[in-house]
């Protein structure tokens, strides 16, 4: 057997995000920033204006002190209509939705004016204010929000390209490539005013140790729509992500755990215990105040891009709930067949804290499960594994480059825990993620990546792997 000691270095410095973005508080800054004192009512009329800048019930405001008011409780019960001039660029709309979306404020509408209609962001001083709908006709934030008709549908295109370098302890010899990791294109969207869909397909490298290939595989194929008329529980049909497990905080490129790697996965992925998408129907119920939700999920067995090879169905629940504001849980469990003929089973359970301390974000994950062979012996394996993740971003002094992001993490998993640990194995990511200035759609993303998987059977080589990656997104 191997012992080992796995160490980081990582940078803890304040975070910050793209020019459009929300920016954390300076070093020097020790309290809170001020909610805006106009802001005295429970309707938030916000502009984007084409220069990027905010303007709240007609008051400028920074961004400092507008996550300060979407952070407070004023601003996560009431209800919010973002207006967004035709140059303005989307990722500060998808800056603003992300962190409603994490405080959990569940009223939410966006209004996109055409061409042809006054910039948003100087209205005439006689302009009243656009009316924003009664809350119960708005459906939760994030995927599910309401979009003017001026754009209902809008195109989705990814391109990831780079190189690695792989090498195990075994040989001296280094398998080099230079390829496109990942491409996606699709188009999201409203169909009317509550119902939300995307599809969007990908073409993923897939390797070993002496070859390389593609695979073609939907990443999102689903619709979505409000089951109550009060948007609080909403349904979701089609290919989409796994609620087991803590996938979705991975695949955040922007403020997540991702680094740059061809295994960037959460744990519960790595281990194989469900896929990157599933295919499935899921329902999702806000809590009270919007601190929290309740899913539960039926979905096919395996990841949604393998045929299926047996009849029976995985169930899944999870409750994602904030504590405070720095402290977020998550519990998730599922349960399903795992033969053809549907005797065995696979039962397991997921626990992660995300820890929010300034800049610097954190996760802690466990998860234990029962893998049911179907033989009918009561002394079935138990495996387990674990994962823990940090992340931070620093401001760029430099022309062109806005924010540079070090993440850093350790999984470890062992699929049969009454053993020796001869099959477990240990995986260490560290990446460094440059966001660069851009205007419109674009977002540009360029990294490095060190990536170290280690067998724990000291017979099987170490393997390590170094990248580089661009990713474009429009």
């Amino acid at each position: 057997m191997r012992e080992m000691c796995a160490c980081w270095i990582l940078l803890a410095s304040p975070i910050a995000v793209a020019a459009e973005d929300l920016p954390s508080p300076q070093d020097e800054q020790t309290e809170a920033p001020a909610v805006p004192s106009k802001v005295t009512d429970k309707t938030f009329n916000l502009t984007i204006t084409s220069d990027g800048q905010y303007v709240l019930n007609d008051d400028a405001v920074t961004p400092v002190e507008l996550e300060a008011l979407i952070q407070s409780e004023a601003g996560q019960e009431g209800a919010w209509k973002i207006n967004l001039p035709p140059s303005a660029a989307s990722s500060a709309l998808s800056s603003i939705t992300a962190l409603l979306d994490q405080e959990g404020v569940s009223a939410v509408q966006i209004a996109t004016a055409s061409a042809s209609t006054p910039p948003l962001d100087t209205p005439p001083l006689d302009t009243p204010p656009l009316d924003t709908p009664p809350l119960s006709t708005l459906p939760p934030a994030g995927p599910t929000v309401l979009v003017a008709a001026a754009a209902p549908i809008v195109p989705i295109a990814e391109v990831r390209f780079g190189g690695s370098a792989t090498g195990l302890t075994s040989s001296e010899e280094l398998l080099l490539s230079a390829v496109i990791n990942r491409a996606a294109v699709g188009a999201a969207g409203t169909l009317g005013e509550h119902i939300s869909t995307a599809v969007l397909m990908e073409a993923v490298e897939v390797r070993d140790e002496s070859s390389t290939g593609y695979v073609v595989r939907p990443r999102d194929a689903y619709i979505r729509f409000p089951v109550i008329s009060t948007g609080q529980v909403t349904a979701t049909i089609g290919v989409q992500e796994p609620i087991f497990g803590q996938q979705t905080w991975f695949d955040d490129d922007a403020d997540g755990f991702y680094t740059v790697s061809q295994r960037f996965q959460s744990v519960t992925v790595l281990s194989a215990l469900h896929g990157v998408r599933v295919m499935g129907a899921a329902a999702t119920a806000r809590l009270q105040k919007d601190r929290g939700e309740v899913s539960v999920m039926m979905s096919n067995t395996g990841d949604a891009a393998v045929a299926e090879d047996n009849n029976g169905k995985d169930v899944s629940a999870r409750l994602q709930y904030t504590l405070s504001e720095p402290v977020t849980i998550a519990l998730s469990g599922r349960s399903g067949s795992r033969n053809i003929d549907d005797s065995g089973s696979l039962t397991a359970g997921d626990a992660a804290v995300r820890i929010k301390y300034g800049a610097i974000s954190g996760l802690f994950e466990g998860v234990i499960g029962v893998n049911d062979d179907g033989s009918g012996d009561t002394d079935q394996p138990t495996f387990g594994g674990t994962n823990i993740a940090l992340t931070a971003g620093v401001p760029l002094p430099i022309e062109l480059l806005d924010t540079l992001r070090v993440t850093g993490r350790l999984a470890f998993f062992d699929p049969n825990l009454s053993t020796r640990d001869a099959d477990a194995w240990l995986q260490n990511n560290v990446g460094l993620t440059v966001s660069w200035q851009t205007t419109g759609t674009t977002q540009l993303l360029s990294g490095l990546g060190y990536e170290v998987y280690v067998p724990i059977d000291a017979t099987i080589p170490i393997s390590h792997r170094a990248l580089v990656e661009t990713i474009f997104q429009f």
